[in-house]
């Protein structure tokens, strides 16, 4: 087990409060090898009984290592954790109105144990030791002590249904206005939330990091928190102006794509990409109004791995692109018929889409028109 060095919090994942989740590991695998997990009122025993079967049952993934640290100290973070009950003073987390609000939520959580529980995996799409690490402590307490109150920040950080943190154009915005910014922030709420609060505000594109950098092709499906057997979590990758300048003019390298193949970056369905020689693939949740006189196909009637429902697996675009080749050659679909492509498989699987699209016999156009899109590709 290796120690969370500065370096290794740069680059990591950090997430908030999150629960039981492997959705991070399979859907960004490929841009960072280091999960930072905080929770508070989840049992060690909890964590290890569903994390373990998580580890045990996904064919995505080979334990490697795991190691309990019943009593948690710093000889495992490079900057002291302290308190994890309470945030520093530091602003605007150092206000009467935070604190308040904050002490009243988190204040049992000083008298719990802090523990560690870690995990190292082999993440087999793409050979590659993940490394997991979750801490029983309050989240935003270990955000300021690992950041060193936020002279750093990780590439990462995710704040699924904390309450207050995931609001934008709230504390955590004017926190990133004056301190070293994450380069993606994930929001987002839980399915059962939604009656009684308005919790979609979470996904509104305001504040400093306004841009949807990733829309994520499948709901996130994850493990209960206490208050349901399971549950779906709605979010999105969301990333500043200044990011998305930076993103626009990206390059895609080592994709091997085939002559007759393209890659937009543009969003599917404008006007003068129509043609009777077209094939448009979608999700059936995919917005196509562009699309109204077009033949399409869906990914959830090709594939049963498209279907939301479909227990999540990083063997996704494999499985899709072998199962079109074969409806197009069962239909008898002509080769001169151009086939348009929404991908519809996890975030961490770039490499591995355009590996499998050479299985396609037409000409394909594949549309990423978001800034993050296949960034193990991008230069």
């Amino acid at each position: 087990m290796e120690k969370i060095t500065q370096l290794q919090f740069e680059k990591s994942f950090f997430n908030i409060g999150a629960g039981k989740d492997i959705n991070p590991l399979l859907r960004f695998g490929h841009m960072t090898d280091t999960f930072i997990y905080t929770n508070l009122y989840l049992s060690k025993e909890e964590i290890e009984t569903w994390y373990g079967e998580q580890f045990f049952l996904h064919y995505d993934f080979k334990l490697v290592e795991k190691k309990v640290i019943k009593s948690h100290g710093n000889q495992y973070f490079e900057t002291s954790l302290g308190s994890h009950g309470y945030v520093r003073p530091v602003h605007p987390f150092d206000t009467e109105d935070f604190l308040r609000e904050y002490k009243n939520v988190f204040y049992k959580s000083s008298k719990e144990a802090n523990w560690l529980v870690y995990y190292e995996v082999i993440f087999r799409p793409l050979n590659k030791h993940l490394k997991l690490y979750i801490y029983h402590g309050e989240g935003l307490a270990t955000y300021l002590a690992l950041s060193k109150s936020g002279q750093i920040a990780p590439k990462v950080l995710a704040t699924i249904q904390t309450g207050f943190l995931e609001f934008p154009e709230r504390h955590l915005d004017t926190f990133f206005a004056k301190h070293a910014q994450p380069l993606i922030w994930i929001r987002g709420f839980e399915g059962d939330h939604m009656i009684g609060k308005n919790w979609t505000k979470q996904l509104d594109k305001s504040g400093l990091y306004k841009v949807v950098g990733m829309n994520f092709n499948h709901y996130w499906d994850v493990g209960n928190y206490g208050h349901a057997r399971k549950n779906i979590r709605y979010c999105k990758a969301f990333i500043t102006n200044q990011t998305a300048e930076m993103l626009n003019n990206r390059s895609f390298v080592h994709t091997g794509l085939h002559p007759k193949d393209s890659l937009n970056t543009q969003f599917l369905g404008l006007p003068d990409q129509r043609s009777k020689n077209s094939l448009y693939v979608i999700s059936k949740r995919t917005k196509h109004t562009l699309l109204k006189d077009a033949q399409i196909w869906y990914w959830e009637d090709i594939s049963p791995v498209s279907d939301v429902f479909f227990p999540v697996t990083a063997a996704v675009a494999k499985e899709q692109l072998s199962s079109l080749s074969k409806k197009l050659e069962a239909k008898g679909i002509s080769l001169e018929t151009t086939i348009h492509l929404t991908p519809s498989c996890l975030e961490s699987e770039g490499s591995i889409y355009f590996q499998e699209l050479q299985s396609i016999p037409n000409p394909t156009v594949t549309y990423a028109p978001y800034p993050l899109d296949f960034w193990d590709l991008q230069a």
